[in-house]
């Protein structure tokens, strides 16, 4: 009895020792591999300034008033404009002027034997103003006598030089004939001069 108790005992200490040690199938058992994932977001390195502000599309910088010349369409509507401004109107020098930042068409108009100074803006739709005049100039009385208006007289300049805008126009004496001198602007900014016959529209 003694001996079974002494065999018993001493497997119990085999077994113990065999735990302790890791005996059994397989040999060591290797130990769990805990892998830890760091998500981070993307975002500028240390040191690196904070992106800038994001733009979309470029906008374009509005046209500045200035230049010589506007367009022939606005200045016929200025030549009608200035004419309904005055009793009997007959516009007879015309030149492109900037007032105030703004682009306008300073128009002189013989009206029976009087002269007026008409400010027309540049569309030629609008009287910004309109003054009197002290009696009237040799080219107001030119205006009133000539058959050909300016507004004729321009056309047929215009039709001359194509794609061009007015810069200028003026009723004169060109030795014994009295013509218009209309001054032209071409796109690239040359100008050229155009005389039309005051009396029978020919150009000169």
């Amino acid at each position: 009895m003694a001996l079974r108790d002494d065999l018993v005992a001493g497997i119990g200490a085999i077994a113990l020792a065999c735990a302790v040690s890791g005996c059994g199938q397989g040999g060591d058992t290797p130990a769990e591999t805990v892998t830890e994932t760091v998500t981070s977001s993307a975002g500028p390195e240390a040191g690196a300034p904070p992106p800038g502000p994001t733009t979309t599309g470029t906008s374009a910088m509005p046209p500045t008033p200035g230049g010589p010349g506007l367009p022939i369409d606005a200045a016929q509507q200025a030549l009608r404009t200035s004419a309904g401004a005055v009793p009997n109107g007959r516009p007879y020098d015309v030149q492109v002027e900037t007032r105030e930042g703004q682009r306008v068409f300073e128009v002189e108009v013989a009206s029976n034997g009087q002269q007026f100074d008409v400010v027309v803006d540049a569309a030629g739709a609008r009287v910004i103003s309109s003054t009197p005049s002290d009696g009237a100039d040799d080219d107001a009385r030119r205006a009133e006598e000539a058959a050909v208006d300016a507004a004729r007289a321009l056309q047929t300049a215009a039709d001359r030089e194509r794609d061009t805008m007015l810069d200028e126009l003026e009723i004169d004496s060109d030795g014994a004939q009295v013509v218009w001198k209309i001054e032209l602007v071409h796109a690239d900014g040359s100008d050229v001069e155009v005389r039309v016959d005051a009396q029978d529209g020919s150009i000169r």
